[in-house]
């Protein structure tokens, strides 16, 4: 796929949105099929796509497509991800979810909490 991606060319799933912003290192347009793809792929059961997403969206500038209920993964590492993406952004719904990530189990969510 080309940088300049046509109607035609929407990405079908996570897949195709991965192999095409793979190679994106700089802020770009997100076209509406691929941030709607990367926004499903938060609530995914996967790890890696949640990681995947959420590291994409951050690239390209999109963080307040980030819903906080992402903070809610039982995996501290996405946890971990989503903080580095959304407290930069201070936006209040975020804010109120620090009282409660302070009290995570994983001392390593705690810490970075701590620290925004």
């Amino acid at each position: 796929m080309s940088a300049q991606r046509s109607v035609l060319e929407a990405p079908a799933n996570f897949g195709d949105v991965l192999r095409y912003w793979r190679g994106v290192r700089r802020k770009s347009q997100l076209d509406l099929a691929s941030a709607e793809i990367l926004v499903a792929a938060l609530g995914s059961t996967r790890t890696v796509e949640v990681l995947t997403s959420l590291e994409l969206l951050s690239r390209v500038g999109r963080a307040d497509l980030v819903p906080t209920l992402v903070l809610n993964h039982p995996e501290p590492s996405v946890v971990l991800a989503a903080l580095r993406v959304l407290a930069p952004v201070r936006r209040p719904d975020t804010e109120a979810m620090l009282p409660r990530l302070l009290r995570h189990p994983a001392p390593e969510v705690r810490a970075a909490v701590a620290e925004c």
